[in-house]
């Protein structure tokens, strides 16, 4: 896929290094969360993991996908703010989809929980 433009909130196919060997690593769906201007004109992106593993509480740093045609994802998933990784535009397999428009806005929330740039934006996730 190299020399493919990916905009902020694709959902692409990558290997992902384990955290414990990074040599290794697992083929799965990531987000890309990098601004279009860097995507545009570096070599590589930011993105955070999408997994299927869906837990019973969603923590205030992830985030529900539904499965579909416009996300490219067979079954529902989460996206995990709480890792980000930053890989080379070539390591990029497969553009599967995009985040839902609607969705963008949340996307933002646990993206700024997770890297504490808007403290007050917990509150709005988080139940009492």
């Amino acid at each position: 896929m190299a020399g493919v433009a990916v905009k902020r909130g694709d959902i692409v196919l990558v290997k992902v290094p384990f955290l414990d060997d990074p040599a290794k690593g697992k083929v799965r769906p990531v987000v890309v969360v990098q601004n279009d201007v860097g995507n545009k004109f570096g070599r590589s992106t930011i993105i955070v993991p999408v997994t299927s593993s869906i837990p019973s509480k969603l923590y205030p740093v992830q985030l529900l996908l539904p499965a579909g045609k416009e996300t490219g994802l067979r079954v529902k998933s989460v996206v995990d703010a709480g890792y980000f990784f930053t890989l080379r535009m070539e390591s990029i397999i497969e553009w599967l989809g995009r985040i839902p428009a609607k969705m963008m806005p949340q996307l933002d929330i646990i993206l700024k929980i997770s890297l504490e740039l808007a403290p007050g934006d917990i509150e709005q996730v988080v139940a009492p």
